[in-house]
């Protein structure tokens, strides 16, 4: 239910929210934030990738990546824009999710051997031990 919830407000799933990882590959043992305008991580709000210089190659090249500030009203938006895009299904989640594992678990709890021994029963053979 975390996961739908962070999938719903945050654009990421509860492992990239927490970290800040993004599953890109090589990257992904490291710190990397998203580069998607809709994902907004804990350590973006935390301001921790404030701090961070990433260096990049390209063809050769190295060059320096200073993190942008990210006012925190842009960062409102993008929550209200991922809200307003997935709070239905996470609304849906949310409240389908614990109703499926209640009645799933009610209906897998009775043996499934009940229907076979009713029909055994009807066949007119009262009682099989296995």
């Amino acid at each position: 239910m975390a996961n739908a919830v962070t999938q719903g407000l945050f654009g990421a799933n509860l492992r990239t929210f927490v970290t800040g990882k993004m599953d890109s590959g090589v990257l992904s043992n490291i710190y990397n934030p998203s580069t998607q305008d809709n994902v907004v991580t804990l350590p973006e709000m935390l301001g921790i990738d404030r701090a961070l210089t990433k260096t990049t190659t390209t063809k050769g090249q190295s060059y320096n990546l200073q993190p942008v500030k990210v006012d925190p009203s842009l960062q409102l938006a993008t929550i209200k824009e991922n809200l307003m895009a997935n709070g239905l299904t996470m609304v849906g989640q949310v409240v389908a999710i614990p109703l499926v594992f209640k009645f799933g678990k009610k209906f897998l709890a009775k043996p499934l051997i009940n229907p076979a021994n009713r029909l055994i029963r009807a066949a007119g053979v009262k009682e099989v031990k296995v």
